[in-house]
């Protein structure tokens, strides 16, 4: 698909720029231990303010536009700022760390578009492929799992940077090979009524809380790994080690679902929901019922995985097929990813307070579980009655 470029790129910077944090620090002369380090984090990560803003913007906006044109700017405008950040860490008088947070914020705007566009489009095309929907992910998360292993590459930093951007480079060099014909969804005015996100939002409220629930637990997991670690009484040098291969096969684990797994579970309805359901239900179970163990660790993630890794496909496609002629599909798809940050951002916000107030993690994941699993099952029997009401 012409889209995984884009997406393959911006799974990659997601996670090298993580590993490359503190070499980043370094060229501020700032040391790893240094409270300094949390400003440069900040200026690095401002981009996901700017992704929730664009995700409405690039919805709102898409269907005056072909989504070939839409992905030719997105993707124009990330390899320009992506560039600008190189040049205000290396290529400039000094490094500039307001210059590498102003284009990080653009990174952002223009990221932000790429899921959208990809939703739309599988969305319209003739016969709609909803089921490949969880692809779309699936090669982000590809990315993500290639990106740290760039670091060992045996090249300067700038170049290692400049490196990631071949995959969407590529695409945009090649589109019109890669697309037979430009997908207009243009719509002409006076044969649709606007209407505002906020009427949109309100309509499809469950679908956009379990999508902002998803992600808020994978943010509360992933925070709660450290502490619940050093629960077992593994010192720093073990959590590390043990921290970076749970992440490695969790995300391996979830590629191969999203990529290959996912797109025949989302043909049968019914087999989908079981994989969503009795995993997320067993979650809860272990976290209630276990002792504290690294295996009972390994169970609990492997699980979490299997139902986190579908869910989002399923309702991505119950909110989209049932929309699959409404001109304002693109305006759903923005404010689903406007959803998935904002989840991803107060789940890292009340992970971080838990941690900061000694509050046992575990019972904040049992509460958000029990939370999610109810709003997955009152979003199934909505998709149901609105299903045989069309009918």
């Amino acid at each position: 698909m012409w889209l995984f470029g884009s997406l393959f790129t911006l799974g990659i910077n997601q996670t090298l720029l993580i590993a490359l944090l503190p070499q980043i620090a370094v060229l501020f002369n700032v040391d790893a231990q240094s409270h300094q380090l949390g400003l440069i984090a900040m200026a690095i990560n401002v981009n996901l303010m700017s992704y929730w803003i664009g995700s409405g913007l690039w919805g709102k906006y898409l269907n005056c536009m072909s989504l070939t044109q839409a992905y030719w700017i997105a993707g124009v405008g990330y390899i320009t700022c992506h560039i600008l950040f190189i040049a205000a860490l290396f290529h400039l008088s000094g490094p500039h760390l307001w210059l590498a947070a102003l284009s990080r914020f653009g990174l952002g705007l223009f990221s932000s578009a790429f899921m959208p566009i990809g939703q739309t489009y599988l969305t319209h095309k003739r016969p709609a492929e909803l089921n490949n929907i969880s692809k779309l992910s699936g090669i982000a998360t590809l990315g993500r799992l290639l990106g740290p292993t760039l670091v060992f590459l045996p090249m300067g930093l700038s170049n290692i940077l400049l490196l990631t951007l071949l995959p969407i480079g590529v695409s945009l060099l090649f589109i019109k090979w890669l697309t037979k014909n430009s997908l207009n969804l243009a719509i002409i005015p006076h044969q649709t009524k606007a209407i505002s996100s906020l009427k949109l939002a309100q309509r499809y409220k469950l679908t956009f809380l379990t999508a902002g629930l998803t992600t808020m637990l994978v943010a509360i997991y992933q925070l709660m790994l450290v502490p619940y670690l050093s629960k077992l009484g593994l010192n720093s040098e073990q959590i590390s080690t043990y921290l970076a291969g749970i992440m490695l096969a969790i995300s391996s684990l979830m590629a191969i679902n999203q990529m290959w797994l996912t797109p025949k579970l989302l043909a049968r309805p019914t087999l989908i929901w079981h994989f969503i359901s009795w995993p997320l239900a067993f979650c809860g179970y272990i976290l209630a019922a276990f002792e504290h163990g690294l295996i009972t660790l390994i169970i609990f993630s492997t699980a979490l995985t299997i139902a986190l890794s579908n869910l989002p496909a399923w309702y991505s496609k119950q909110l989209l097929s049932v929309n699959r002629d409404n001109p304002h599909t693109s305006q759903l798809s923005g404010l689903l990813a406007q959803s998935h940050s904002s989840g991803h951002l107060i789940g890292t916000a009340l992970a971080s307070l838990a941690v900061y107030l000694s509050i046992n993690a575990e019972y904040l994941l049992i509460m958000l579980i029990s939370i999610l699993f109810l709003s997955a099952v009152l979003l199934k029997r909505q998709h149901l009655i609105q299903v045989s009401t069309v009918n």
